[in-house]
């Protein structure tokens, strides 16, 4: 399962990045609300975890259904979000493949969750068709309409126990998905859909609706699909019953809601005065300082999805442009919230790093001390700190003047391999490659003394210290980027880098630190103060080093070519820039 994350934004967080620009985010008009609907739907699926259980089919369904119809329209121009969340579409559809029921309805509790659902997936797949089983999805509709077949004389209904909205919008439903089947898999359905239209058009006389009652805060709910469907022409009762909204007055708010959807859905195009009472009345029910993702009145994400499934209809070219300010606000504060904080040790380090990012298209300023690294998607602060005490008083400098969320480290290191008399490699890291680290270890950071000086853990608040991990979500993170980089080659490490006082670069200092950490594969100068600040930080981090040298007595051959060292450094150091840069690149596909 993808990681998610429980922060959400309100409206204010969105408007604040430029009062100007935002000051209409919180309009009555339909494009800011059904704005801020979609920004609901978008955040309710990046955060929420889609664990399985009722109701939970169909809410995931029709949230992937509208991300799919809204983002992929052409007037707003944001297919670039849509493929960003794509994987998590990809999950979404994929759980609510797996909690399919075993028997009718297959999806959800009556036929029209079924077809919904059923909708969700052609809509995906119009969108995202690699994201579909495609044959599955035939399966499903051909046994879907096997179904509708068997059962469209006596109603599409299967249970008896209150818990199907079973009325006229069960009909239209299965009506819309049966035709959307026939258009994309060639399925013959034309003579079901004269019954279906004969069904979706009885009205509800005293409660009844074909021999079962229909809840009196469900007819206007039915009725507004009805009218959505076949127009007010065909039936003109219901689009009148629409205009009255009073026996909703009494309702919860949420039941209010869903109704009033459904109402502006009927009356959209053919009832001036209804329309703008419905507004009204939604108006009433929304809570303008909601968190972001928890839905139009804060509390179910089902209200904000209806509400975008009405509106959106009516948002025309120029509401979709004004909407697009809104996606980019949310994308911003989220750049903003997940500032990435990079730490370097010297300055051909931070050449290599401002060199990648610049090939990734970000715009790189020097401010001060800092650089400030930007991109549509992720912001960068980096910051030079060479040594224990330099990269400890820089991280401390990061952290708590530029409220990161996430620390790299990234340079150049001496590898642990192994080389023989020739310097031909034997194993472990060789020059050139790349060492992502799993853990941190310190060498002679700290000594006890007693008859003989031996390496001690390393004393923190209270408890003592050798191993510390790094971050599980930067680490698979950085293994994706380093094995998309070097698949064929395998230039890459995945493991221990051990911190040292000075540079070791004498073979017999190597042994003694592969004594102490076997496995060990890097050896550097910084890193394990790095990860000390950020856990009394509580901040995710992970150190990536290129080889530049065998740490056994380079740093004398080294000094007859320095050219040659510093080309050597420099090609480390762009090694784990590399990587660094397409880490960073996909950790910002999760905001």
């Amino acid at each position: 399962m993808l990681s998610r994350s429980s922060d959400y934004f309100v409206l204010d967080d969105l408007k604040k990045l430029d009062k100007a620009k935002h000051a209409w985010f919180d309009d009555k008009e339909d494009d800011a609300r059904a704005g801020r609907c979609l920004l609901d739907v978008l955040e309710f699926l990046r955060a929420d975890l889609k664990l399985p259980g009722r109701f939970r089919q169909l809410t995931d369904a029709h949230t992937i259904r509208l991300v799919c119809r809204c983002l992929g329209d052409p007037a707003l121009e944001r297919k670039s979000i849509l493929d960003r969340v794509k994987p998590i579409v990809q999950e979404t559809y994929s759980q609510i493949r797996a909690t399919r029921n075993d028997e009718e309805p297959f999806y959800g509790d009556d036929f029209w969750d079924w077809a919904s659902v059923l909708d969700a997936f052609l809509e995906v797949g119009t969108h995202l068709p690699d994201v579909i089983d495609v044959s599955a999805l035939k399966d499903d509709c051909d046994l879907f309409v096997r179904k509708v077949k068997s059962r469209v004389k006596d109603g599409l209904t299967v249970f008896d126990d209150g818990r199907e909205w079973f009325g006229p919008a069960t009909a239209v439903m299965a009506h819309r998905v049966l035709r959307r089947c026939r258009d994309r898999f060639g399925i013959d359905i034309d003579a079901l859909l004269d019954p279906l239209r004969e069904q979706a058009l009885e009205r509800v006389v005293n409660g009844k609706y074909r021999g079962r009652s229909v809840r009196p805060d469900l007819v206007l709910w039915h009725y507004g699909q009805v009218v959505a469907e076949f127009g007010q022409t065909a039936a003109p009762d219901q689009f009148a019953s629409l205009s009255d909204l009073s026996s909703l007055e009494d309702l919860e708010k949420w039941d209010q809601v869903y109704a009033l959807a459904r109402v502006v859905q009927g009356v959209a195009k053919g009832n001036d005065q209804a329309l703008s009472a419905a507004r009204d009345f939604l108006g009433r029910c929304e809570s303008l300082d909601r968190p972001l993702g928890l839905g139009l009145m804060g509390e179910n994400i089902k209200g904000s999805l209806n509400v975008l499934e009405a509106l959106w209809p009516l948002v025309d070219i120029a509401g979709k442009l004004k909407m697009r300010q809104m996606l980019d606000a949310l994308l911003q504060a989220h750049t903003r919230a997940n500032r990435v904080a990079l730490l370097v040790a010297f300055p051909p380090e931070a050449e290599a790093a401002k060199k990648a990012f610049r090939v990734d298209g970000a715009q790189v300023t020097d401010e001060h001390d800092v650089t400030i690294i930007e991109r549509a998607n992720y912001q960068v602060v980096m910051k030079e700190g060479k040594g224990l005490l330099e990269s400890f008083d820089a991280v401390r400098t990061l952290i708590d003047k530029y409220k990161p969320k996430w620390l790299v480290m990234s340079g150049i290191a001496g590898s642990l391999g192994m080389f023989d008399d020739s310097g031909a490699h034997i194993g472990g890291p060789a020059m050139g490659d790349v060492v992502i680290a799993t853990s941190l270890a310190p060498y002679r950071i700290y000594d006890i003394a007693r008859e003989t000086i031996k390496n001690a853990q390393v004393p923190l608040r209270g408890d003592f210290w050798k191993t510390i991990p790094t971050h599980p979500t930067l680490f698979r993170l950085a293994h994706e980027a380093a094995e998309a980089l070097f698949k064929e080659s395998g230039r890459y490490h995945e493991g221990l880098i051990v911190t040292g006082t000075g540079i070791k670069d004498d073979l017999k200092v190597k042994a003694e630190v592969l004594k102490e950490f076997p496995g060990g594969l890097a050896v550097e100068v910084e890193g394990y103060a790095v990860g000390l600040m950020c856990m009394v930080s509580s901040m995710p981090f992970i150190v990536i080093r290129g080889i530049s040298d065998r740490a056994q007595g380079d740093k004398e051959k080294q000094e007859r070519d320095p050219e040659q060292t510093k080309r050597e450094q420099k090609e480390a150091a762009e090694i784990a820039a590399d990587v660094t840069v397409r880490l960073i690149g996909s950790l910002s596909q999760q905001w």
